[in-house]
């Protein structure tokens, strides 16, 4: 199964599956589905998953749908097969989203294993699965996607 990674929205999926597939070029790797390094990843919305539309709640709900993928697997396996990461906007405020996050987290039984300007990494207590998060802009601050492009223009 490949790697997932998970946005809320399109303008997001075509923007990650852009870099991605630029990383693929920039070393010289040429395959699609996209291949980051030679690891296969693909890019998906809530609607991508079977939700009725994009956006934060949609998001939050493949979240934990996809938390709880990984416990069953686990107590069939011993370990996921199932690799994801979850990319979503900080929107008008970063510490509220981190939070409606973690609660997700948390029903599962993930909690923080760590947090800097790279991201969250969340782990599960009893069976050591991980899953990064970040927030856009810059894992601090409030906004998103546009923000971000922004930040990297002015820095320019």
């Amino acid at each position: 199964m490949p790697n997932t990674l998970y946005v809320e929205g399109d303008t997001e999926k075509s923007f990650f599956a852009a870099l991605l597939l630029g990383l693929d070029q920039l070393h010289g790797l040429k395959n699609l589905p996209i291949k980051t390094l030679g690891v296969e990843c693909k890019v998906q919305t809530p609607k991508d998953a079977g939700k009725f539309r994009n956006g934060l709640h949609p998001l939050l709900t493949v979240l934990g749908e996809r938390l709880n993928d990984i416990v069953d697997e686990v107590k069939t396996n011993s370990s996921p097969a199932s690799r994801y990461a979850f990319v979503f906007d900080a929107d008008e405020d970063f510490s509220q989203r981190s939070s409606e996050i973690q609660i997700v987290f948390g029903r599962y039984g993930f909690a923080l294993n760590e947090c800097c300007a790279l991201g969250f990494l969340f782990s599960h207590q009893d069976y050591g699965a991980h899953i990064p998060v970040w927030i856009m802009p810059n894992n601090r601050d409030k906004g998103e996607l546009e923000h971000l492009l922004l930040d990297a223009l002015q820095k320019d």
